[in-house]
């Protein structure tokens, strides 16, 4: 069965980022790109929301109060209602270690703190092909 190309106009995206600037940020480029956006600023919200808001991409930052980025992506990742959802680490950490803890927990993508617009939006548009 061909996998047909996901419109991001159709799209959700879940930002969890403290920092009110980036989060803006990312909101924009991702408005911009036609995706539907919610933000929340902790982990344990964003664990407590992604299974109604049923995003196709989580923007996960790493350092978070209550619940750090790394246990936040694998709790996506092992629960089956939520595997599926595509997960971009978006952080200033970029130590090859956690680069690769995000990606054993199942991060789809990470992208280092302070990033180019394009190189968002080229992730982006990799999981719609």
């Amino acid at each position: 069965k061909k996998l047909m190309k996901m419109e991001k106009k159709n799209c959700k995206a879940l930002i969890v980022e403290d920092d009110p600037d980036i989060t803006t940020l990312l909101t924009y480029i991702l408005k911009k790109e036609g995706f539907t956006v919610t933000s929340v600023s902790d982990g344990e919200t964003a664990l407590s929301i992604v299974n109604e808001f049923k995003p196709d991409v989580v923007l996960l930052d790493l350092m978070l109060p209550k619940i750090n980025g790394f246990e936040v992506c694998h709790r996506i990742k092992e629960n089956i209602k939520t595997k599926d959802i595509k997960i971009v680490v978006v952080s200033a950490k970029n130590y090859h270690a956690d680069i690769n803890r995000a990606k054993k927990l199942g991060a789809d993508e990470y992208l280092v703190k302070p990033f180019a617009k394009e190189d968002l939006i080229k992730i982006l548009n990799s999981f719609h092909n």
